[in-house]
């Protein structure tokens, strides 16, 4: 065989180049693959508030129309209610659901999908804390978010379905941890700037951000409360209002 017709293997140059070209096809495709994952798990977060939309769906029908709510006090699976003035309820509602749904059925749609817990954050035996939480509207009679209200203990009570005047405009439950994000979590204080999953109390499910709501008003509870400002919390005139 004439050696004109052996084949040559890559040189160090084109070697080089090879590896050049592959580095600048994965820069371009990583950033998109990165997006479509991240897609994904929004799209999985607001199919799990959906799922859990008809779970509460169903507690209210079996609760006089009344939404998922705990007197302080109420010990289930271990674990007391401490509700008010802390209002422990709002990442503690799957302890409500057992009735409703088996615990185990509902663990694996309480987290957003990429959630990382750490040694003091795992779920516990009652189902806390969610991925979702509940939004303060809900455990209480709206006339606490007047505006001039006090902190009157007897207002802590359950909301029922016929309270709610803007079901398609008030939002029951989102997504606070967001863990498929590609960057850290924007604030605006304390509420979320991010395109946040979030479950409407007619239970629809949608994208918005939390920092957009309506501007909240403060919470009689003060400095006790959790996120004592935050919207979609402290909406004012509670699930009489409108958050978007």
């Amino acid at each position: 065989m004439h050696l004109s017709h052996i084949r040559r293997g890559f040189t160090i140059i084109e070697l080089l180049v090879t590896i050049a070209i592959i580095g600048v096809i994965l820069a371009i495709l990583l950033p998109a693959l990165g997006g479509s994952v991240q897609l994904t798990r929004r799209t999985v977060s607001l199919s799990n508030l959906r799922t859990i939309g008809q779970f509460v769906q169903h507690y209210v029908e079996a609760n006089d129309e009344a939404y998922p709510w705990a007197m302080r006090g109420t010990n289930t699976c271990g674990v007391p209610i401490q509700f008010s003035p802390i209002w422990q309820m709002s990442m503690q509602w799957p302890i409500t659901m057992h009735d409703i749904v088996k615990p185990e059925e509902l663990r694996e749609i309480q987290l957003s999908p990429g959630v990382r817990r750490d040694g003091t954050g795992n779920i516990d035996t009652c189902g806390a804390p969610p991925s979702y939480t509940y939004s303060m509207s809900f455990l209480a009679d709206p006339r606490l978010w007047g505006g001039d209200s006090v902190a009157d203990e007897s207002m802590l009570r359950a909301v029922t379905m016929s309270k709610v005047a803007y079901p398609t405009n008030k939002v029951l439950m989102w997504d606070w941890e967001l863990p498929f994000l590609n960057h850290e979590l924007q604030r605006s204080g304390p509420d979320l700037d991010e395109s946040t999953p979030m479950l409407f109390a007619d239970g629809h499910g949608a994208d918005r951000r939390p920092s957009e709501a309506t501007e909240p008003v403060a919470n009689p509870f003060g400095e006790d409360a959790i996120l004592p400002l935050a919207r979609l919390h402290n909406t004012r005139d509670g699930v009489q209002g409108r958050d978007y």
